[in-house]
């Protein structure tokens, strides 16, 4: 039986992590949720996702037996079980969202998936709803995820010139350096991976997770539940934040209770508000419809893929920003950024052709290389963008 994550139709409300991604590549804790899924399972995992990124991912051989879970649950061990006693065109549904069910039929992209069943059966699991939810969770994500990483890391070779604190919390893979560095896992795990590099004077406090090849520089502040993808570089402070692969933070400056998108770059002195001066709720646009979610008394800011900011940017609390964003000219940003956007909130004024060039470039300092299915992505989206400004701009009588 083949598993496969699905994006709901309730994704829309990850934007703009998800205009480039499936839901099940998001982070939460030390995995990708596709990951997470596939210790619990033990076995190969499929994502389902929109039409247009589709391609992107691996197509799930048919072999007329499917098994569908929708791609906001946290992941479960308790969700297999119930699923795999499902008979075909069953399914696990809480407050009637489905949660998985069954299938001989492979489907094509998320759109096409089935709205009703011939039986449902009601089971108590937690779906995520929204994207401050990574974060605001994500301490209880490293503890729910206890025991599926650390068998692959190590303790061995962690120098003497730095100061640990519980010891037995803290793993880093071969081909690490940290010299005079101070770690307290008192408060959560400290996952290092591979061939990642912690400069001198890092102060850090779990749970973290580095991802494979990242970089902490020199005076480094980080403090949990922090996940840090691979290939990233971080500096400054930086406290309970998501931060995808390839991504840059690596100057002084404030970043608390955010989640960042791949490939993105703060410009040195960045910072981002995480809290109101009224102390009151943060509130969160939807980036596709301008309605507001209360994301409670903490939260900083949602970046989609390929944000980049200039020196000493600001950045208020509860701001969201779209792909391929090029922040200056403005001292701070508020509220909603769109897509595309140069040095300004107007959407689509950064050329998706300079974006593309622009990207190429940046990838260059990582050793990477955007993909052909990527690319294709970014300009269906600003068309999609462009569509979407016409029909705006046409007058109603």
């Amino acid at each position: 039986m083949r598993i496969l994550l699905f994006d709901p139709r309730e994704r829309d409300f990850f934007l703009p992590l998800t205009y480039t991604r499936a839901i099940a590549d998001l982070y939460v804790g030390s995995f990708t949720l596709k990951q997470w899924w596939q210790r619990l399972a033990e076995e190969k995992i499929y994502i389902l996702t929109q039409a247009y990124l589709q391609e992107k991912y691996e197509a799930c051989a048919n072999d007329n037996e499917f098994m569908y879970i929708n791609a906001t649950a946290i992941p479960d061990t308790n969700i297999l079980k119930a699923a795999l006693a499902l008979d075909y065109n069953e399914a696990l549904v809480v407050n009637d969202i489905p949660v998985a069910f069954k299938s001989r039929e492979l489907y094509a992209n998320a759109t096409q998936l089935p709205q009703k069943f011939e039986t449902v059966a009601k089971i108590d699991v937690q779906l995520m709803q929204y994207p401050f939810e990574l974060v605001q969770w994500n301490k209880k994500f490293f503890e729910l995820q206890t025991g599926l990483l650390a068998n692959s890391q190590s303790r061995a070779g962690i120098s003497s010139t730095n100061l640990l604190i519980k010891q037995e919390n803290i793993y880093m893979g071969d081909g690490c350096t940290m010299e005079g560095c101070i770690i307290n896992a008192n408060d959560g795990p400290v996952y290092i991976s591979k061939d990642c590099t912690i400069m001198e004077g890092s102060l850090i406090r779990g749970p973290l997770f580095l991802g494979e090849g990242s970089v902490v520089k020199m005076g480094t502040k980080i403090y949990g539940a922090t996940t840090i993808g691979k290939k990233c570089t971080v500096g400054g402070e930086i406290k309970n934040i998501i931060l995808h692969d390839y991504s840059n933070k690596a100057h002084d400056g404030y970043l608390g209770d955010a989640v960042i998108g791949s490939w993105c770059n703060f410009g040195a002195g960045t910072s981002c508000s995480n809290v109101k001066n009224t102390g009151g709720d943060v509130k969160i646009m939807h980036h596709k419809n301008s309605s507001t979610i209360n994301a409670g008394l903490k939260f900083g800011v949602i970046t989609g893929d390929y944000v980049r900011t200039a020196i000493n940017t600001s950045i208020n609390s509860g701001s969201s920003i779209g792909m391929c964003c090029s922040l200056h000219s403005h001292k701070t940003f508020s509220g909603i950024v769109p897509n595309f956007s140069w040095g300004s909130t107007e959407p689509n004024s950064y050329r998706v052709e300079e974006a593309i060039k622009h990207i190429y470039n940046w990838m260059q300092f990582k050793d990477e290389a955007l993909s052909e299915k990527d690319r294709k992505i970014l300009e269906w989206l600003y068309k999609e963008n462009e569509v979407s400004i016409k029909k705006q701009s046409i007058p109603k009588y």
